[in-house]
């Protein structure tokens, strides 16, 4: 029950930014976003963001980062005087500190490049960059840019001493929606900063291209740790993940990936009559959770349950399910 749970939990996250994004734009909607990040707030540091760890070994970094992610987003749509983005920001920064934690750190590998692993690095920057990026680049402190420039140095040089684009998260064990969410984390950098990753990118996005499955010209689910080479076919949880993301870094890659989600039920995620990456789809919800990190309006009909595509598309990782896995 759990491994359905996971799913329908995964895939109302994923719309859950690109959902803020629209609604913030319409009057009232702000104010009802803030409503849910305020629940959460309570919920999360309460035993939420733990019984989301319970479900699966990211539960805990992943619950955080969507948080920390949608509080960035309304920070994004308010104007500087307007005194709720300040309440957005503060938000942001708490889900940043409980990454940042050692109870953050607790489920992964140190000894990997980037250290603990590109899920958490990729999760933990993505998160941080767009929180400058709200903030805006003359509000931010000398001793916190420098700190993100150096993660940033950080990353890049692990993909760049990578003979492979698909960086583990554990030992042995890669997932490119992990790789995606971390250059994207790189790209948005270099949009607020001077670029300096502009290379380690463009040889990533290409070395990516090279490696989709040859079935549905996609990016798999997972990926061989040693070569990149593309496994457990598509998915749609993972490649709704990846579309959105990649947007910030890569939008080619993102708009025909998402083909891929509008020409193709995927197992996770279907989408229908749907616009734009990440603007509106359909979803499974769960029907029995106590907690559900997910502001109350992400409310989606389920399509059922769709399918994966390629072979060997049912099999799991090495006893982990964190977003866009399984």
């Amino acid at each position: 029950m759990f491994r359905y749970l996971y799913w329908a939990f995964v895939g109302a996250l994923l719309l859950l930014l690109a959902l803020l994004h629209w609604r913030a734009h319409t009057p009232g909607e702000v104010a009802e976003a803030q409503s849910q990040l305020r629940f959460l707030g309570q919920k999360l540091p309460a035993g939420g963001a733990a019984q989301m760890q319970a479900i699966f070994p990211e539960g805990y970094v992943f619950s955080w980062a969507l948080y920390g992610l949608a509080a960035a987003e309304v920070a994004r749509q308010l104007p500087h005087y307007e005194p709720r983005r300040a309440e957005a920001l503060t938000q942001a920064r708490t889900a940043l500190r409980r990454l940042d934690s050692p109870v953050g750190r607790a489920s992964f590998p140190a000894g990997l490049a980037p250290g603990y692993g590109v899920f958490y690095a990729g999760w933990r920057l993505y998160l941080r960059a767009n929180y400058l990026r709200a903030l805006a680049p003359q509000r931010v402190r000398a001793a916190e840019m420098a700190a993100f420039t150096r993660d940033c140095d950080s990353l890049a040089d692990a993909f760049a001493r990578s003979p492979t684009p698909m960086l583990p998260s554990y030992a042995g064990a890669a997932w490119p929606a992990d790789n995606c969410v971390a250059i994207a984390a790189l790209g948005i950098h270099d949009q607020i900063y001077p670029p300096r990753h502009q290379a380690i990118i463009t040889r990533w996005v290409h070395a990516a291209r090279q490696r989709l499955d040859p079935i549905y010209d996609a990016l798999s689910h997972a990926a061989d740790s040693g070569t990149g080479a593309p496994r457990g076919g598509v998915r749609g949880s993972s490649l709704a993940l990846m579309s959105k993301v990649l947007l910030d870094v890569a939008p080619d890659l993102a708009h025909t990936q998402y083909q891929v989600l509008r020409t193709h039920p995927l197992r996770g995620v279907s989408l229908g009559r749907t616009r734009r990456p990440g603007i509106s789809g359909r979803v499974q919800r769960p029907r029995q959770h106590r907690f559900r990190p997910v502001a109350t309006w992400v409310r989606w009909p389920g399509h059922g349950r769709g399918r994966s595509l390629g072979p060997g598309a049912r099999r799991r990782g090495p006893g982990r399910c964190p977003p866009g896995h399984g």
